[in-house]
């Protein structure tokens, strides 16, 4: 401690090289400090484990094929499976094509979906009511009710891509969940348009499993249902179903442990110059 105040003054010595060493520091620990809580935010689970009893069953090649409607029945049927809804990304143009402006689009079947399926998230009762009895309406996260300022009764127009249909919806109101980024509308709505696989094909399968413990038995018993079909499926739980997105870009979750080492890595050499060049001002 006796040397410490010629410490605290070759420090100050050259006032230029420590702040600009001092900057270059803490610019890297914020810069980690970001890119460990982006990490963070991609491993997390929008339903705060509340969704952790929900299977998505699409198909065993990807989401670029179609499941045909005749699998719900049978699926509903397996024991311990509480309700399913058919679901179809449909992925249209509101606006314009800038980011800004993209959020999820989803179908479903409005009279289990909040209901039975996605019971953690909260809805107005007349709200669902409004949904469940007009064919032409959408519900949509709060988020996004803040971010475009809709109102009940607004009308949007979602012009398809993939599915060369244009919807015509009108704004029923808000849920609340632990994910706000979707907007969601009926499956018959979408069949009426007369798209290339009304009222035979879906996108994927959402379901409910009474139990927890159950989810092994009813996701093998489902792909084994299917598996010398036309159309074999690929079960697994919401939350690898959310992962399986990130995975599509790649190992983004190794890439940005890399990023940081190597940004540590050269904090550590910055700092080490920086002592090396001090200790050799002095000896001089």
């Amino acid at each position: 401690m006796k040397y410490l105040h010629l410490v605290w003054k070759n420090v100050f010595r050259k006032k230029t090289r420590m702040f600009l060493t001092t900057g270059s520091i803490v610019l890297v620990l914020v810069l980690i400090v970001v890119l460990t809580c982006l990490l963070q935010a991609m491993e997390q689970d929008p339903s705060g484990g509340k969704g952790s009893n929900r299977l998505v069953v699409q198909h065993a090649t990807g989401l670029a094929n179609f499941l045909p409607l005749s699998q719900r029945q049978r699926i509903e049927q397996i024991p311990g499976v509480v309700a399913v809804t058919p679901q179809i990304w449909f992925g249209g143009v509101y606006k314009d094509d800038r980011p800004e402006n993209f959020f999820g689009q989803l179908s479903c079947d409005p009279e289990i979906f909040f209901s039975k399926i996605f019971d953690d998230a909260t809805i107005d009762p007349a709200v669902e009511k409004e949904f469940r009895e007009k064919q032409n309406t959408f519900v949509a996260g709060q988020s996004l009710v803040d971010k475009f300022h809709w109102k009940k009764g607004d009308h949007i127009s979602l012009r398809g891509t993939y599915i060369p249909v244009t919807l015509d919806l009108v704004f029923a109101g808000p849920y609340h969940s632990g994910d706000e980024s979707n907007i969601f509308f009926h499956n018959e709505y979408l069949n009426q348009a007369k798209w290339f696989g009304a009222n035979r094909f879906t996108g994927i399968y959402y379901l409910k499993v009474a139990n927890g413990s159950d989810l092994p038995r009813v996701t093998a018993a489902i792909d084994k249902m299917f598996e010398n079909s036309d159309a074999p499926t690929k079960t697994m739980t919401e939350k690898q179903f959310q992962a399986s997105f990130m995975e599509m870009m790649g190992n983004i979750k190794g890439l940005i442990r890399w990023i940081s080492l190597i940004i540590l890595f050269a904090v550590t050499l910055i700092v080490a110059n920086t002592v090396a060049m001090s200790a050799r001002e002095r000896v001089t």
